[in-house]
């Protein structure tokens, strides 16, 4: 959502899966994002020292945090100052990510309701609080059902309720519960309410 780097990639330099000296080479042009993830291995548990030779490879600007320690922000932003940049990500409250100088969100909930995300940064930067708030809250359970049934199970049944069948995740991912389907359409109803008003 409304990044300042659409560019920024894990892997962006290469076409095909990358290999180990590809993902460590400082020669690409291109910026950089180091992902964290709550199921790998957490920014929380990441050592300070860690991120900083992370950060010594110059192509490497962006954090997209999916460790959901919001706070551990706090520590990472003072330390690497400029020198690595953050995004959100589903385990986030969006706004409370980009109150402490997050320049966007990378979350799989965008994909499913690309016009709240957009509308969401949108009073963000016009500092429309209240606007922001309320998209929030009407944003957050569909968050909960990412964290909860994973990112493409979920993208799959909305993109199913859409009408666009597209079969289910690869293995070893599960198909979201039937029973979620409800849940995702009273979701996407709020979030629809909330764009309304």
């Amino acid at each position: 959502m409304g990044s300042t780097a659409s560019s920024a990639s894990s892997w962006s330099t290469a076409s095909r899966p990358p290999t180990r000296s590809s993902t460590t080479s400082t020669r690409s042009p291109r910026p950089r994002t180091c992902r964290s993830s709550s199921a790998r291995i957490r920014v929380s548990d990441l050592p300070l020292s860690a991120l900083e030779r992370i950060v010594a490879d110059e192509t490497v600007q962006y954090l997209e945090d999916a460790s959901g320690v919001t706070g551990r922000l706090l520590t990472i932003r003072p330390a690497l100052d400029e020198r690595l940049r953050f995004f959100a990500a589903s385990a986030h409250l969006p706004a409370a990510a980009l109150d402490l100088g997050g320049v966007g969100r990378m979350a799989g909930p965008a994909c499913v309701a690309p016009a709240a995300a957009v509308a969401l940064w949108d009073a963000h930067r016009r500092g429309d609080l209240a606007r922001r708030a309320r998209l929030q809250e009407a944003i957050w359970p569909l968050n909960a059902l990412f964290v909860r049934h994973g990112a493409a199970p979920l993208v799959k049944l909305a993109l199913d309720e859409a009408g666009y069948p597209c079969g289910d995740p690869v293995r070893p991912q599960r198909p979201a519960p039937e029973s979620v389907r409800g849940e995702l359409r009273a979701v996407l109803a709020g979030i629809a309410e909330a764009l309304d008003a």
